[in-house]
């Protein structure tokens, strides 16, 4: 029998696979990215359905087979997504997301930092004395440096070191051009 492999991750994607099975793609703290088979998920009234949602934060049990995962439990953590009124927060959220899908390899090294900066982007979501454009700007731009394209100017530096809530009182036009411009040059030099 196989050990069950209990961990919180992020929906990345919902893969539809024939008639009632799903890929769900994972973002878990201990194993990075994982595909993971859902049987019979698709199928009305089945118990993992309500909790696979995209961009949802889930608890899942998981069962290493041949060659692939297999989801055997999930349960609904949080979904700010849709218990959000901020939409500017909540797009800002979904774009670090896919940005944790494109750069992140799957199945490899734990990915604490990244993962607890996901969490914290989260909790802020909701959080109305953040200006719009500044969490935007600092969450896919602590995202960008955390996978290691980082900026190596002391200014970008200071700011994305504090906590996002912190970095954010501190911002200004000038600092969010610079920010905006260096994640913007790191992704393309490194051709991604």
């Amino acid at each position: 029998m196989h050990p069950i492999h209990h961990t919180e991750a992020f929906v990345v994607e919902l893969i539809p696979q024939g008639e009632a099975n799903m890929t769900v793609v994972l973002f878990t703290k201990e194993l990075g990215i994982i595909s993971a088979r859902a049987q019979g998920v698709r199928k009305p009234g089945a118990k993992l359905r309500a909790h696979l949602v995209q961009y949802a934060h889930v608890h899942v049990d998981l069962v290493r087979g041949r060659g692939l995962w297999r989801l055997v439990n999930a349960r609904l953590l949080s979904h700010v997504i849709l218990a959000t009124k901020r939409a500017p927060h909540a797009r800002a959220f979904v774009r670090v997301m896919e940005l944790i899908r494109r750069l992140v390899p799957n199945e490899g090294e734990p990915l604490i930092a990244i993962f607890d900066h996901i969490l914290e982007c989260q909790s802020l979501i909701d959080e109305k004395r953040i200006s719009n454009k500044y969490l935007d700007t600092l969450m896919l731009a602590k995202t960008v440096s955390l996978l290691g394209y980082g900026s190596e100017d002391t200014r970008s530096r200071m700011l994305l070191e504090r906590p996002l809530f912190d970095a954010s009182q501190l911002m200004n036009d000038d600092d969010n051009t610079l920010l905006i411009k260096n994640a913007t040059d790191a992704l393309h030099h490194s051709h991604l």
